[in-house]
């Protein structure tokens, strides 16, 4: 009898790109609303109510959600593919405030914009079935933007402001074709689109873009450039005013996203697609750490309503996995300073939105709620599970055979032992961060471990976990 020990001293993220054999030991094909953070291993926080009314049920799909800080007061908006509504602090309800009478192809495509019109500040809606909206801040009421006499009443479904400029595409009739507002000030307004060739550098304008009929898919403001995705390209705009603007392609061979799977994170815009997250990083498209390695479940998931937003030091993506789901029922969660992943499930997601670092998600069932230290997703259990890779230990001739666990933390730990043909499990419970010790069963070749909470316990391994095995050569 040869014993051997193996020691799985920190835990990092999800990899189910790599074949399983190639995973170092801090890494998982398969896990699931698990936090890593110190390389540790703990149920991840889940969430609670951000208010207490639920949505209305008599709504129609539900496709958006913003909410931001405004004057001390949060405010949170919702759009369905029909109506825009926004939740009344002082009477507890949720607010109509408007309803498309023309709606969208797809009324997922919703862009949002908060801009100032003279001294008021205003939410630029843009749903591709009419000409934009706004919306007033301080008297929460809904109107059209600009006028057929500014230029400005054409329908859209991408925004961005750049330089003070509003910038817009989108419409139906010009599909490559980007427009731009007179720069604000004097007796300007970004609702003016007008062209004023006695003072070109504040003069409103259009361009198309690119050589060919390729629609544009997505406007995003950066620093010192604004990034235009067309649906087989990608180009910039660099300049501050009409007169020096240069578009210029990037020069990437990438798969376009949606726009709504992109984000911006201080001045690098993020973006998921089934090869895999890229970057634009002012230059060009790259490549960030980890960045393929959940394609083995994005090459069967469905990224058509994919939502994206930044929190904090993570990106997150929400994408859909089951054909029957109504939303997004898988969260994928990407550490952008650790460069890891972790999967998150148990909840649909409509969508994201990000305020003063906290994370806020419109639910399925109609619930807004605030990721925190809650350990529910607002009372549901946390499932969550760590699996290693199937492991040979250095030899695949030889047989192991599972003895004893060792680990040390709080709460209680299911083990499962997959030996290929089968598997057993044990249990641990683990007090006051004191090493414990269980027995396990199982033998095999390849052995895998999958670590568990019970019940939507709170477990958490505070040094790690080991594990002892029993390898004998096989007989032939």
């Amino acid at each position: 009898m040869a014993l051997h020990t193996l020691k799985l001293k920190s835990f990092t993220g999800v990899n189910n790109e790599s074949a399983e054999g190639l995973l170092s030991l801090d890494m998982s094909p398969d896990a699931c609303n698990m936090d890593t953070t110190g390389g540790k291993l703990r149920v991840a926080n889940g969430f609670s109510r951000a208010i207490a009314v639920d949505f209305l049920e008599h709504m129609d799909t539900m496709q958006r959600l913003v909410v931001f800080e405004w004057q001390d007061e949060m405010i949170y908006l919702v759009c369905s593919d029909r109506t825009i509504y926004k939740f009344n602090s002082e009477t507890n309800r949720w607010q109509f405030l408007y309803d498309f009478y023309e709606l969208a192809s797809d009324p997922s495509v919703f862009d949002f914009q908060l801009a100032k019109i003279g001294s008021e500040e205003w939410l630029i809606i843009a749903y591709g079935g009419d000409q934009l909206l706004k919306l007033s801040l301080a008297e929460s009421s809904v109107s059209y933007f600009g006028s057929a006499a500014q230029l400005s009443n054409m329908t859209q479904t991408h925004l961005a402001l750049y330089y003070g400029r509003l910038f817009a595409a989108g419409n139906h009739l010009y599909p490559c074709r980007l427009y731009w507002s007179k720069a604000p000030g004097d007796d300007r307004s970004i609702e003016d689109w007008r062209s004023d060739d006695s003072s070109p550098n504040v003069s409103g304008g259009f361009v198309d873009i690119g050589t060919d009929s390729d629609p544009i898919t997505g406007l995003f403001s950066m620093s010192n450039q604004l990034l235009i995705f067309k649906r087989d390209s990608l180009y910039r705009l660099i300049g501050d005013r009409p007169s020096n603007y240069r578009i210029l392609p990037v020069d990437a061979a990438l798969t376009q996203p949606i726009h709504t799977a992109c984000v911006l994170r201080g001045d690098r815009l993020f973006f998921l697609t089934k090869s895999g997250l890229s970057c634009y990083d002012g230059q060009t498209v790259v490549r960030p750490y980890a960045a393929t390695a959940m394609n083995g479940l994005l090459k069967d998931a469905d990224l058509s309503i994919c939502k994206a937003v930044s929190c904090g030091d993570k990106l997150y993506f929400a994408i859909r996995e089951s054909e029957d789901a109504t939303y997004n029922d898988a969260l994928l969660e990407y550490d952008v300073v650790r460069g890891c992943w972790m999967i998150r499930r148990g909840f649909e997601t409509v969508d994201m939105s990000s305020s003063h670092n906290k994370l806020y998600i419109l639910t399925g069932d109609e619930k807004l709620c605030i990721f925190d230290d809650s350990t529910t997703y607002d009372g549901l259990a946390i499932d969550a599970y760590w699996t290693t890779p199937f492991l040979d230990m250095g030899s695949k001739i030889d047989d192991k055979q599972a003895i004893e666990a060792y680990a040390s933390g709080s709460d209680r730990l299911k083990i499962e032992v997959d030996y290929g043909s089968g598997s057993r499990t044990s249990q641990m419970d683990l007090v006051n961060n004191e090493v414990s010790e269980t027995m396990l069963f199982g033998t095999g070749r390849l052995i895998r471990i999958k670590l568990s909470n019970i019940s939507g316990g709170t477990l958490e391994l505070d040094q790690g976990i080991e594990l002892l095995f029993d390898v004998q050569r096989r007989i032939m």
